[in-house]
């Protein structure tokens, strides 16, 4: 401990300052309080957490919202329970969405509408507060906190604010934020084909590199081309853009106009950024060199780009079709709401706002301020009824999980055996059904919710009392954004009154407001919304009635089960199971880099399942790694599709929400972890470096320092990914044989039998005598029974029984959708497999682990899976092949062919796998180009490198600015991490080590340095802005689209844009945007990816973004559609909502027209100022008149 002590630092210095005595204070009660900090190691951690503590406390500089109380008692008991000593850490980790909170009758607010206030007031998002300051936060528990935190992304937000118009943001910065250091209005997150990226940019550093003989050649082909035009040089301008075009084609350097046709080539052929460039350094080194600028600056956007999308870039998100801006997606669902989702069932939050802990939530988008209450505003209401049409769609229905989950029959005690934790209780019924006589469960349940079930909008960071019931104590207090829920459950007991409510985030709803987006990505947004409400509806704690009140105790383990496992399932979450059983997938809310859209909502990814990876509920899976994909909108949009309900539903049932369109290959994103595991770390450093290790990181994770984190983390895994991969593919080739972790083979064997089955009812009723079977089933028949069939009803019941087996959408054909669905899951992961196999091959590993198969190598487990699986695909093609030639199915003939298709292409898919094990086992070691990188084409970029790469620049730039302190701890991290061999003897070699620290050009620097040796990169000036005057050649651009139907949305402020003349769509002179042409990418591998054959836009043309933005001349005059004011009104504080405005000016509207009525009457000056507008006195003298 002493070496924490503040004390021995100040010792023989003069006495401290109160404010510092406090500093000191609150440095050593978090060094002291939070659990990721190892005290015990004895290293001084006071240096690094004095620098940053200032992201751990309340500021003194603003007063008002006061600090609220402490929560309530019945919340604090709670949270001591939380934190109960040996509780598990990954599983105190674990978020729940059940909570169960008993507040006493005498602490029940007040919820009469008229007893609300507006005196404490969250926006929701935050950046939409009227007052919003960057240099400040709001923690979730009411208080404020300096900002000093300066990422590179972190402060990122989307840039909707009025202060943002003058920056001239692109589209893209309106979605995903301008980038820090952008003077362009650039977000960095644009296509490598966007308008915004322009060759010419490296126009001044091409002339700077010319020598003296080509700049003198330059200046006169300059001169020349000034002459034709009767034009003479500018001084300090005497090289055009001209000159230095036709020198680079006469150079065969490629012209930066020729290079952004390879640009278009590449997008129009799916080739990928880096794949372009490596081609043209192939073809002539010097060109790249020539377009250096260029080039680098769109490569490091497209690593920040992987640093916030899991390794996908916006380029793969468009041609993977998972993102577009288009206004031409079809949502017509006009089935009734359900009655548990009709708006009465929301809770109506006027009565909010008297308290700090329980604040009304408003927001400010589009410069319309209004409170988020479903009850009272209609602009929610209507936003988000795709979403709940969506639901009520699906609940309809009657999933068979939701039916599960209903029956509490179901549930039964789970063996002490798989339970590894020493205390507590696993939820049962079972001592309890007996007593329970003729309870009709699924009846009453339903019953009972239509009595209690109530939905509210909250905060994501701040669940109302739900995030205190669960988290610790320090988390709420220390760090503002440590919890991020998009959705929340729970019972609330409140005296006589008893409630189950579902609260969803309003960080989630909110672009469904912003009248820029366009409908493709408020689809995303729909999609994620109804996803949410159907993973809390799973876990709405049906069970809880007010018969079965009494034995809460018995049905949820208070002290920290809470959810009930489904199955053997490694997780208890019940709302992940219901989604993984209706998408085959769960939703995943991308992490992101920044505080301001963690989500990043408009691009939807999904994760494997299962999804547990701790070892909490013993005998089950253990998961080696969760898996990433990205969603396709043609999987999305189908769903909010009446035809879709109609038709395929009808035909396939549940099991056709699992299907991929054909026209794209299931991509597989950078899996987690992302860090190294605790044992290893243990065994190659030793106990104390380990802990170091592990600290480091998670304190400037805590501290709001992501990127250098990410980094940090991933230098650690990549040294050790030989020890890792080893641990990996381990469990990996283990959970072969779980039919959880992989149903593949399980499913296979059923339809196998299934097709058996099919195939002896037909050969009865086509080719045998069916009679004869008749008899035979009638021999073995009771003939004393009455209802004994007839041969006729008999012979009717098989022919029902054939039809139900062969019809399109019958039991083969749904066996073979799930099958295939298995099966596009499984290749995504073993092409992970192998490509990691010939990353680490590339760099001369082993590849002996421990396995349960006889094959102890890497190759052998992979050589056997993937021929199995290829001879599964081969089969079942096979077997399609041979239904599709009889005669009777000849009417849909052309649905068998198309499952043979797929399946051919599986089969091959195995066989290219396969084909590239045995060239890597030829080629030994050798470097892996990017040529043959490309052939992993359900993998992104991403992977194509390091991670540390793709964080590398950014955390350069971190670590030139962070405090001396934290570079110190820094250095010292690299420090162990090169000589850890020496510190202490390591269990573990690391081959590796040394070349990897080569390539860092050492580590180390003296503290008060401020270079990147740990990072060896350039840092980029940041961009020019543009000219605002220039408009884009007409040759290479379209016009931008109108505006969608409906003329209702105002141009108001807060929405900014480029100019738009908004009187005559025609107008060929209006500003116009890049189309492209052909940006995806076709997939040969898949037999059905051609336009013929599909029936999605997959080869249409991806439409622009129709700005509705107002330029600065409409800021001024307004658009000329609706009536406009720039400040609808000046003296609006943070409780002002548009409603009270209008009000307001209503008001004032009448007091205008009676003062004017009384001046005509009396023929005297009436102010028709109203009193709440009035700041000053009337008149010009400064005099105030108290002299």
């Amino acid at each position: 401990m002493a070496a924490n002590d503040p004390a021995t630092l100040v010792a023989g210095l003069d006495p401290l300052s109160p404010s510092e005595m406090q500093l000191q204070d609150d440095v050593q009660n978090w060094i002291m309080s939070a659990p990721y900090i190892p005290k015990e190691i004895g290293y001084n951690w006071y240096p690094i957490c004095r620098a940053l503590i200032q992201n751990h406390r309340d500021t003194t500089e603003i007063s008002q919202p006061p600090p609220p109380p402490s929560p309530p008692e019945y919340i604090q008991s709670s949270q001591r329970a939380d934190t109960t000593p040996g509780r598990d850490d990954e599983e105190s980790d674990e978020p729940s969405d059940i909570h169960y909170i008993k507040i006493p009758a005498d602490k029940v607010p007040n919820k009469d509408p008229e007893g609300g206030s507006w005196d404490h007031v969250v926006y929701i998002p935050e950046w939409t507060d009227p007052d919003y300051n960057e240099n400040f936060m709001r923690t979730p528990g009411g208080r404020w906190r300096d900002n000093t935190i300066r990422e590179s992304v972190y402060n990122v937000r989307p840039a909707l604010r009025l202060e943002d118009t003058i920056r001239n943001p692109t589209d893209y910065a309106l979605r995903f934020g301008i980038a820090e250091g952008r003077l362009d209005g650039r977000s960095r997150m644009s296509p490598t084909w966007a308008r915004t990226r322009d060759p010419m940019d490296d126009f001044v550093g091409q002339v700077a590199r010319l020598n003296d003989s080509e700049r003198a050649q330059a200046i006169e082909l300059s001169r020349r081309i000034l002459a034709t035009r009767n034009e003479t040089p500018i001084p300090g301008q005497e090289i055009i853009p001209e000159a230095m075009e036709m020198m680079l084609r006469d150079s065969g350097l490629l012209a930066n106009a020729q290079l952004k046709e390879e640009v278009d080539h590449a997008a129009s052929t799916g080739m990928s950024l880096d794949q372009m460039v490596d081609d043209l350094e192939r073809r002539n080194p010097r060109i790249r060199e020539a377009h250096r600028v260029f080039l680098q600056n769109a490569q490091d956007d497209q690593n920040y780009q992987r640093a916030a999308m899991l390794g996908m870039t916006t380029d793969e998100a468009i041609q993977w079709g998972a993102y577009k801006m288009s206004n031409d997606v079809v949502m017509d669902l006009d089935n009734p709401i359900h009655e548990l989702f009709q708006r009465r069932r929301w809770l109506d939050s006027r009565w909010k706002g008297s308290k700090p802990d329980v604040p009304k939530y408003a927001y400010n988008i589009g410069g319309i301020r209004e409170e988020w209450n479903i009850v009272t505003n209609d602009a929610i209401w209507e936003a988000l009824q795709p979403t709940l049409r969506l639901v009520s769609m699906v609940l309809s229905k009657n999933p068979p999980q939701l039916e599960a989950i209903f029956n509490m029959n179901t549930r039964q005690p789970i063996s002490p055996e798989f339970d590894s934790r020493t205390y507590g209780t696993t939820p049962t019924l079972t001592k309890y059904l007996n007593e329970i006589h003729s309870y009709d469960w699924k009846a009453n349940v339903m019953r009972y919710l239509l009595d209690v079930l109530e939905l509210d909008i909250g905060s994501a960071h701040n669940q109302s009392y739900f995030h205190a019931n669960r988290t610790r104590p320090e988390d709420i207090l220390n760090d503002p954004y440590h919890n991020f829920t998009l959705g929340c459950t729970g019972m609330i007991d409140e005296g006589p009154s008893l409630k189950i409510r579902i609260l969803l985030a309003a960080e989630m709803i909110w672009p469904l407001l912003v009248p820029q987006y366009t409908e493709s990505e408020k689809m995303s947004i729909s999609f994620t919304i109804a996803n949410t409400l159907l993973h809390e509806f799973a876990g709405q704690d049906p069970e809880v009635t007010r018969l079965l009140f009494g034995l809460k105790d018995v049905l949820f383990d208070l002290s920290n089960s809470w959810e009930p496992y489904f199955q053997d399932n490694p997780g208890k979450e019940l709302g992940r199971d219901m989604e993984d059983s209706l998408w085959g997938f769960e939703r995943y809310t991308q992490g992101g880099l920044c505080r301001a859209h963690m989500g990043l909502w408009l691009v939807n990814t999904i994760q494997s399942y299962p999804f547990k990876v701790s070892d909490t509920r013993l005998g089950t899976v253990l998961p080696w790694a969760i898996y990433h994909r990205p969603i396709a909108l043609e999987s999305i949009e189908r769903l909010f599709r009446k035809s879709f309900w109609e038709q395929e539903f009808e035909a396939y049932g549940f099991s056709v929400l699992k299907m991929t369109p054909d026209n794209r290959i299931r991509k597989n994103l950078r899996p987690r972890p992302s860090s190294l595991s605790g044992d290893l770390l243990m065994s190659t450093y030793g106990e104390a470096q380990a802990l170091f290790l592990h600290a480091v990181p998670e304190i400037l994770l805590r501290s709001r320092h992501y990127v250098l984190s990410r980094y940090l983390k991933a230098i650690a895994l990549e040294l050790m990914q030989q020890q890792q991969y080893a641990i990996w593919w381990s469990r990996e080739v283990r959970d072969w044989q779980s039919d959880m972790a992989y149903p593949f083979e399980k499913t296979a064997r059923l339809l196998e039998e299934d097709i058996e089955e099919a195939s002896s009812i037909h050969q009865m009723l086509f080719t045998d005598n069916w009679r004869d079977h008749y008899r035979d089933w009638y021999n073995e028949q009771d003939h004393t029974d009455p209802d004994l069939m007839t041969d006729e009803l008999w012979h009717a019941e098989m022919v029902g029984s054939w039809y139900e087996m062969f019809r399109d959408g019958g039991r083969i054909m749904r066996g073979l959708l799930i099958l295939h669905h298995h099966m596009q899951n499984e290749l995504g992961i073993l092409q992970r497999m192998v490509f990691y196999y010939r990353t680490t091959k590339a760099l001369g590993y082993l590849h002996d682990f421990t396995s349960d198969f006889a094959a102890s190598t890497v190759e052998g487990a992979l050589y056997t899976r993937l021929d199995m699986s290829r001879q599964w695909a081969s089969n079942a093609a096979d077997m399609v092949r041979d239904i599709a030639k009889m005669e009777e199915v000849s009417s849909y003939k052309d649905k068998w062919d198309q499952w043979q298709a797929r399946y051919k292409s599986a089969e091959k898919q195995y066989q290219d796998l396969l084909a590239m094990l045995d060239e890597m086992e030829q080629k030994r070691v050798q470097p892996f180009p990017i040529a043959e990188k490309v052939q992993f084409d359900r993998l992104s970029t991403g992977d194509w490198k390091p991670v540390s790469e793709i964080y590398r620049k950014m955390a350069a730039h971190e670590y030139n600015r962070a405090d001396r302190a934290v570079r110190h701890t820094i250095d010292e991290y690299f420090e162990i991490l090169q000589s850890g061999v020496t510190l202490r003897a390591p269990k573990t070699s690391i081959p590796p080590l040394d070349g990897i620290f080569k390539s860092l050009k050492g580590v180390g620097a003296e503290l008060g340095d401020s270079v990147s040796t740990l990072f060896d990169v350039d840092l980029p000036a940041p961009g020019s802005a543009p000219s605002q005057t220039e408009l884009p050649d007409n040759a290479t651009t379209q016009p931008t689209p109108a505006p969608p139907p409906g003329g209702g949305i105002p141009f108001t402020f807060g929405v900014p844009g480029g100019p738009v003349k908004t009187q005559d769509p025609s107008d060929s002179n209006r500003p116009r945007r890049v189309l492209k042409q052909g940006v995806y990418q076709r997939y040969e591998k898949n037999l059905l990816a051609t336009p013929q054959s599909s029936d999605s836009n997959l080869f249409a043309v991806p439409q622009p973004l129709p700005n509705m933005s107002p330029g600065r001349k409409q800021l001024v005059r307004g658009s000329g559609k609706h009536a406009f004011q720039l400040f609808p009104n000046p003296f609006a504080g943070r409780a002002v909502m548009t409603s009270d405005i209008v009000a307001f000016q209503e008001q004032k509207r009448l007091t205008e027209q009676a003062a004017q009525m009384a001046n005509q009457a009396a023929g005297v000056y009436v102010s028709s100022r109203m009193w709440r507008e009035k700041r000053q006195k009337d008149g010009d003298s400064d005099d105030d008149g108290d002299f």
